[in-house]
């Protein structure tokens, strides 16, 4: 399937933001596993090496100033082994970078760099295009075919898409999962009525944990307020005086931190 037909038949229709953004993600893996290095067998090799491959694209735009998100991991950080820890950041990075292509605030920028992605990347046309074809430009290279290595690349193709629909379940499981949970975890915070912002704290920790679990679990135990800060105005309202509010605030972190602790969910 050629550029023109993709670009036909997924983004003429009228598709949420979600939709597109799971098509780009399809495209950095479909090209990334065409070229990956032939003893990239296994499913989190070929994503390893799509991560890289995004993540030099990205810095590439940002080094370039254009609108990019920063990336979690180097390179480096693949070489000891590629775990579930490590498969969720790389799945969270490459969302990030591909639903903000989807972000009408940055189009006009993000149209301008297409040019230069072009040229940068000459050899990932069906990279290139898609992004270009995302934020509204025609697509002016319609004869560009997707490179092939193999015969069954279709099918390939297909299995590979497959894999990574399974792998994109499983994740969008894994968010209701934790949904479900930070609900329980704001409702239960909610109940003892702390000077605290609940749902900023559960989603600020919830959020660097994806990143730095083991460091985003000890703040958040030792010293909440490093996720949310103790609100002076309900210390207050319960009748504490200015000058006790340094130390009213210090009581009430580690009074939220020590109940933090306990919960389990």
């Amino acid at each position: 399937m050629n550029i023109s037909d993709y670009a036909k038949i997924k983004f003429e229709k009228e598709i949420d933001d979600n939709e597109i953004a799971d098509e780009i993600k399809k495209a950095f893996f479909s090209y990334c596993s065409m070229n990956a290095p032939e003893e990239f067998q296994e499913y989190h090799e070929k994503l390893g090496y799509c991560y890289i491959f995004t993540r030099t694209l990205a810095e590439f735009l940002y080094q370039n100033d254009f609108n990019s998100p920063v990336f979690s991991l180097e390179a480096s950080d693949l070489d000891e082994g590629i775990d579930e820890q490590i498969i969720d950041i790389m799945c969270q990075d490459m969302d990030d970078f591909c639903t903000s292509w989807t972000n009408d605030d940055i189009a006009e920028s993000n149209m301008k760099a297409i040019p230069l992605l072009k040229k940068a990347f000459p050899n990932a046309p069906l990279i290139t295009n898609i992004l270009g074809i995302a934020v509204g430009l025609p697509d002016d290279d319609p004869d560009i075919e997707t490179p092939k290595k193999e015969d069954n690349m279709d099918a390939y193709e297909k299995r590979l898409i497959d894999e990574i629909e399974e792998s994109n379940r499983k994740i969008r499981e894994n968010r209701i999962k934790q949904a479900i949970v930070m609900q329980a975890y704001i409702k239960e915070v909610k109940k003892k009525k702390f000077p605290i912002d609940e749902k900023m704290l559960i989603l600020n920790y919830f959020k660097e944990a994806t990143r730095n679990p083991k460091i985003a679990w000890e703040n958040f135990i030792t010293s909440p307020a490093f996720f949310s800060p103790i609100q002076i105005e309900k210390l207050i309202a319960k009748g504490i005086k200015e000058k006790d509010i340094p130390e009213a605030a210090k009581k009430a972190n580690k009074e939220i931190g020590d109940f933090l602790k306990t919960m389990k969910f």
